[in-house]
């Protein structure tokens, strides 16, 4: 079986970010959500790069959410302080 890690990486994250009920499988046990997003059986360790790089993107992902809703506030202050001048 060959294929491109990075894009199996996107197409999964993309999944997993979708269905919440994924989401909650995969942080459960990310191995066993792998090979059913696959649909095969693969030893752990081939399925190891693929597992982190999808963690990789969800905690990125998570990071950039977490920076935005830190920011929202910040805006709406200095808005309803420049209206209120």
């Amino acid at each position: 079986m060959s294929f491109d890690v990075k894009a199996k990486v996107e197409e999964l994250v993309g999944k997993v970010q979708k269905d919440p009920a994924t989401l909650k499988d995969f942080q459960d046990d990310p191995i066993k959500t792998v090979e059913k997003l696959l649909g095969v059986d693969l030893p752990d360790e081939q399925l190891q790069p693929l597992v982190a790089g999808i963690k990789a993107k969800l905690a990125a992902a998570a990071t950039v959410r977490a920076a935005a809703l830190a920011e929202e506030p910040r805006k709406k202050g200095l808005f309803f302080w420049l209206k209120g001048r």
